[in-house]
């Protein structure tokens, strides 16, 4: 944004981060005469003096603190209400997440705007062929399987899935970055029957055929705010299997197949389903292109934009003239 400034927290982490931000950044904002701070990530700095928007990825800290650690969940449940309050505009990704925002914290609705993520343009449908021999050649994987692209983490019910891929003969190959807790969910689950794989992190240029090449997408979360894995694999023209989690339903917008998240059988049957049925995956790929066209970052900054209008209509400035800045 022309006239922005993006003020860097720096490598902090815990008690050192939320320090910086409610105690230095409301000085460093003065210095920099900042009219309108945005904070991306849950939390905003209580003292500061000038106008902010704070974008809520969603609730899971304070509505499920079992799946979101306990260090996570009592720095959200101190910060997060009382930075939506203090906001004056607010981001959310899902208008579920809104609805629950608004309900939990009784903030104006006028003020949270659903902003729901982009999708790398970079990621396109393969063909079948070019997309199996690139994982072939780059992962060494010469068998079909199932798809699981996200973090290894608790509240993503990796479990079920490692459990209905041993029932339905499927190998399971998971992409992600790995958490603090990672190492521990990977040891449980070598204990598992049935075939998997975790490939780590994957770049972009690997993911398009992943996608492309997978029987489906599961997603088996217990709870999330958005989920991108499903539209991206839905760009690609990869049929998504999800849970029947409030927000996946929403983002899938009906081009998905939903059961029920605690249920491996449930998912098993659904997963041979789709691997069996030509007809049912060339539907979910069809509904799944439409719906993934209307997920996109141009999309994303008009929705930004009309926050940021927002703010400005509700304070002396307009909004062409506001010094911007971003705390990372």
């Amino acid at each position: 944004m022309p006239g922005g400034t993006i003020i860097p927290t720096g490598p902090m982490h815990g008690a050192t981060r939320v320090l910086w931000q409610q105690l230095v950044l409301p000085q460093r904002v003065r210095d920099l005469s900042i009219d309108l701070l945005h904070c991306p990530c849950y939390t905003a700095p209580l003292a500061a003096s000038c106008r902010m928007l704070v974008t809520v990825h969603d609730l899971i800290a304070l509505t499920h603190p079992r799946l979101a650690g306990w260090r996570n969940s009592l720095h959200l449940r101190l910060l997060v209400g009382q930075s939506v309050r203090r906001a004056d505009a607010v981001c959310v990704p899902t208008e579920f997440v809104r609805r629950a925002l608004v309900e939990r914290f009784a903030i104006p609705a006028a003020k949270v705007f659903v902003v729901p993520w982009g999708v790398d343009a970079e990621l396109t449908p393969m063909s079948r062929d070019v997309a199996t021999y690139h994982v072939r050649r780059r992962f060494g994987v010469d068998e079909p399987f199932v798809l699981y692209c996200g973090c290894i983490e608790a509240k993503k019910n990796l479990g079920a899935a490692m459990e209905a891929c041993a029932e339905a003969g499927i190998l399971l190959l998971m992409a992600g970055p790995s958490t603090s807790g990672s190492a521990e969910l990977l040891a449980r689950a070598s204990c598992s029957r049935g075939g998997w794989r975790y490939l780590g992190y994957v770049p972009v240029s690997d993911l398009s055929a992943l996608y492309s090449a997978a029987i489906a997408l599961v997603s088996p979360s217990h709870v999330e705010g958005f989920g991108i894995p499903a539209v991206e694999a839905m760009q690609c023209g990869c049929p998504v299997i999800a849970s029947d989690d409030p927000a996946l339903r929403e983002v899938c917008g009906g081009a998905a197949v939903h059961v029920a998240c605690c249920d491996p059988s449930v998912l098993a049957a659904a997963l041979q389903s789709v691997a069996t049925d030509r007809t049912l995956r060339e539907e979910l790929t069809a509904r799944g292109l439409a719906r993934a066209a209307h997920f996109s970052w141009e999309t994303a900054a008009g929705r930004f934009a009309e926050a940021l209008r927002y703010v400005g209509s509700q304070s002396c400035y307009a909004v062409p003239a506001i010094r911007y800045g971003v705390s990372t």
